[in-house]
């Protein structure tokens, strides 16, 4: 049986931050999750021509935003620019070990070793070298590697660890002290080692 350690459903969207505010903003008013796609769906607050495309995304944000402590859904849903982008980027990270795991093993090896740049070809050699740990990683295709690729580049550069998607200039946002005080109480000290980069 092959080991499977990583999702890798995550070329639907990056981090999809003004549709998961209202998402948030729906879960902190206590409503469930059939609530939520309802109205979503039927008042259009995703202001998106596509049905089809609302439907997914809610159900993508639905289940980042289910691996939230309350109150970090309160951050996503009414905290500063800051706190909502970082606390989302912590629900991206924790949907998906294999980014966490992209910024342990390749972001912050790059601030170790004082470099300041991405490099294009990072995240294929990293799919590579993961592919070890979890051999489904191979029966992905080409096309779709790339693409996770660019999604994860886009969603750093939104969370504001990189400059841009081109340069990919390697960024420290400042971590606002109530997620980092969330973050440690839940236990996730790791999550907070990764959006600082390990240092």
């Amino acid at each position: 049986m092959v080991r499977r350690e990583y999702e890798g459903n995550f070329t639907g969207g990056s981090l999809l931050s003004r549709e998961t505010r209202v998402v948030a903003g729906l879960l902190a008013d206590k409503h469930n999750r059939d609530q939520i796609l309802g109205l979503v769906l039927a008042k259009n607050l995703f202001q998106n021509r596509s049905k089809a495309t609302t439907h997914k995304y809610c159900q993508l944000i639905l289940t980042r935003l289910g691996n939230l402590t309350e109150e970090q859904v309160r951050f996503v849903a009414s905290g500063g620019e800051e706190l909502r982008r970082l606390t989302l980027f912590v629900a991206v990270l924790k949907t998906y070990p294999l980014i966490a795991s992209f910024m342990e093993n390749i972001v912050a090896e790059r601030v170790r070793c004082f470099e300041t740049h991405l490099n294009r070809s990072d995240w294929m050699q990293f799919l590579e070298h993961r592919a070890k740990v979890d051999a489904s990683i191979k029966e992905w295709s080409d096309k779709s590697q790339r693409k996770m690729g660019q999604v994860v580049i886009r969603m750093l550069a939104e969370a504001g660890f990189l400059d841009n998607t081109r340069q990919m200039t390697i960024l420290f946002p400042t971590i606002p002290p109530e997620l980092a005080q969330s973050l440690k109480a839940g236990g996730d000290g790791r999550l907070l080692t990764c959006l600082r980069l390990g240092r």
